[in-house]
């Protein structure tokens, strides 16, 4: 096994300097994958992008030319969680990571965008979310913003673990939560070994063994071993057994974490440790085509180094490393520094100290699998027993309710709303609540606002885990602001049945 620094029974031996640098890599690395990757993103559903297919890289244009925005979703949130952090202290509550995410003034999508209205609702607070009452729980957001973790944690994966956990299952649960869990292992293993398939075999541990993420990445393994030489061969395999067979309950094919944590390590390993052919493979694989390169990037940026990353990738992002991303106070300069700082202050707090000419030895602990989360109840889209539109004037008073049988129900806005409340986003503040009620008692209070960032929702509430029977919904209108024009609500209500 190749070896960055000193690995020896007493530890693995890096200084600050190494940390330093490799700490730079990784960010620059995940930065720069994202960059590469953002052109083809969701281009290529379920395909590869041919050899054919030139994707472009301008060495003497700065990676951006103002901001760090929507693209970098992928560093932003990690930008947030890392403040967090700063401002707080290492043993900040899962709240405090919600409360960064609810208020923050940038763009969100998917499994995020929950937390973000998770915390506005006042329905998460400092627990964990989970596929009970959450659409997106698998989807891929805390695989892309897991690297913090990974990056404060050198050598340490189960004190990586320990923010995973924290931040994780705030955002994401089950599968997409182990994928990021996975991901900020990985990062740690980053600074015990220059042995890429090692990297990737070893961080493996942590997953709980009943997990799909597990199995699909063993799988992985298993096709590179049969074939170490076409890349296409593994993703091929990958996609007939798993993503011809995706149930869309799991959430969204094209962002379905596990499917795109394949197309990482698809990068990872056949790559074989050269960062060019690594992040060019991960964008070929397609889906979340930015994401899956910006991830295997940032690992093998840290394994190697920002020294290492080679010159025609890391100078455009030089001529930009003084920009900030959007909605924070961090550039990449910045980020850098204070990850290096976080990273100095684990170790030290875990008792591994920096000698007088600025080393240390840390002994080699192996990762810990996670707690396995019982899987989501035998629903699926095929058991959807009916769906029920809602159209209910949003006005103070108003309400809609609905007897029905079964052992779910989600509630959620369709595209005539959100294409209408866009029309009146002019305004700011709250526009109104929408106080839903199952079996007369109140569970959420859906908010909605005018502001473009906190305006659109994909679901209002999401309740998968009754028990099987009958059951009452309600949805009662309040707190629209008086003379306010809004249109009508318009929204469906599903009813899951059971498979048996």
């Amino acid at each position: 096994m190749a070896n960055v620094g000193t690995f020896a029974a007493e530890g693995v031996v890096l200084s600050k300097d190494k940390i330093a640098d490799k700490i730079k890599g990784g960010w620059a690395g995940k930065i720069i994958g994202c960059t590469y990757g953002g052109p083809t993103e969701f281009k290529y559903d379920g395909r590869t992008i041919p050899d054919s297919v030139k994707i472009e890289w301008n060495e003497n244009k700065p990676i951006v030319e103002r901001e760090f925005g929507g693209l970098y979703d992928d560093v932003y949130l990690d930008v947030t969680f890392v403040d967090v952090l700063e401002k707080k202290g290492f043993g900040a509550k899962r709240s405090e990571f919600l409360r960064a995410v609810g208020e923050s003034s940038y763009p969100l999508w998917c499994a995020n965008r929950a937390a973000r209205f998770a915390w506005l609702d006042g329905f998460q607070k400092d627990g964990a979310t989970s596929w009970r009452v959450n659409t997106t729980s698998n989807d891929i957001d805390f695989q892309i913003e897991a690297d913090f973790a990974g990056l404060m944690c050198p050598s340490l994966p189960n004190e990586a673990a320990k923010f995973a956990e924290t931040v994780g299952m705030a955002i994401n649960s089950g599968d997409g939560y182990y994928c990021g869990l996975y991901v900020a292992t990985m990062y740690s293993l980053a600074f015990v070994s220059g042995d890429v398939e090692w990297i990737v075999r070893e961080a493996l541990k942590a997953l709980p063994k009943e997990s799909t993420t597990r199995a699909i990445m063993e799988d992985i393994l298993s096709w590179h071993k049969e074939d170490p030489k076409d890349w296409r061969y593994a993703w091929k395999k990958h996609f007939d057994k798993y993503v011809k067979t995706h149930d869309p309950n799991q959430g969204g094919r094209g962002i379905y974490a596990p499917s795109n944590c394949a197309y990482i390590i698809i990068g990872l390993l056949y790559g074989g440790g050269d960062f060019e052919r690594t992040m060019d493979i991960s964008t070929r694989c397609g889906f979340d085509s930015d994401c899956n390169p910006s991830s295997a990037c940032g690992i093998l940026g840290t394994v190697i180094g920002y020294a290492n990353i080679p010159k025609k990738y890391s100078l455009p992002l030089e001529k930009s490393e003084n920009l900030l991303f959007v909605g924070t106070d961090y550039s990449p300069k910045k980020l850098y520094e204070i990850s290096a700082g976080h990273a100095a202050k684990v170790l030290e707090s875990c008792g591994f100290k920096f000698s007088g000419d600025g080393f240390v030895s840390v002994p080699y602990k192996e990762p810990l699998p996670a707690k396995f989360e019982p899987p989501m109840r035998p629903v699926s889209e095929l058991a959807v027993k009916t769906r029920l539109p809602v159209d209910l004037p949003l006005a103070n008073g108003k309400s809609f309710s609905a007897g029905f049988e079964g052992c779910g129900v989600s509630f959620h806005p369709r595209g005539k709303f959100n294409e209408n409340f866009r029309k009146v986003a002019g305004n700011s503040g709250l526009a109104g609540e929408l106080e839903i009620y199952i079996d007369g008692k109140l569970v959420r209070t859906a908010r909605l606002f005018f502001d473009f960032h906190r305006r659109e929702r994909d679901f209002f509430f999401v309740g998968r885990d009754l028990p099987p029977g009958k059951h009452t919904f309600e949805v009662r209108v309040s707190k629209v602001p008086e003379a306010a024009a809004l249109p009508d609500l318009s929204a469906e209500l599903a009813v899951y049945g059971e498979i048996n």
